[in-house]
């Protein structure tokens, strides 16, 4: 596609614009590391403090881990998890192209076997990755596993209505609100 003043394609950058994202956070975050394939901001209902470890789930190329790595500041870390070493390799040069390689770490792993500890994070974000999981039951087991009591999980993804299944939702999730947590 073609290069913008972002640095990245501006295709992507219109489809990160309509996911929610600022201009000021895609340019904070380096072109390079929008790749517009989310399908939301977890960074922007996450209520992210400064001095937090959050676990980024199925990171890519790094958008939210580098955006995440800004708001906890040097006190906090960011831990961007994703299967593929090319993504990685992308995530680490936009983490030390941003001066930010102290504070956002990339490990290779699979969401259904997190390689962090038990308790490690205080928040654990995702972008539009679940869905991609068989397992889905086992990524929320890991991403809970990886929380430290009272930690929260902060997420954006799609759901497929079955439509022989498919009931309305409550009143009570009827709300941009409810619909982004």
């Amino acid at each position: 596609g073609e290069q913008g003043e972002q640095g990245g394609d501006d295709a992507a950058h219109q489809r990160a614009l309509l996911a929610g994202y600022s201009a000021e956070q895609l340019a904070a975050a380096g072109g390079a590391a929008n790749l517009g394939l989310g399908c939301g901001s977890p960074v922007a209902f996450a209520t992210l403090l400064a001095g937090e470890t959050v676990l980024d789930l199925g990171c890519g190329a790094g958008l939210d881990a580098l955006l995440a790595a800004h708001i906890v500041g040097s006190l906090g870390s960011v831990i961007g998890v994703d299967m593929t070493a090319e993504m990685l390799a992308r995530a680490r040069e936009g983490a030390s192209r941003l001066g930010l390689d102290g504070r956002a770490s990339f490990r290779l792993g699979e969401l259904e076997h997190l390689p962090v500890r038990d308790g490690e994070v205080d928040v654990v974000i995702a972008n539009c990755t679940v869905n991609l999981c068989a397992d889905k039951a086992g990524v929320f087991a890991e991403a809970f596993r990886a929380l430290r009591p009272g930690g929260r999980l902060a997420m954006t993804d799609v759901v497929r209505r079955v439509p022989e299944v498919e009931r309305p939702l409550p009143p009570h999730l009827r709300t941009a609100q409810a619909l982004a947590c």
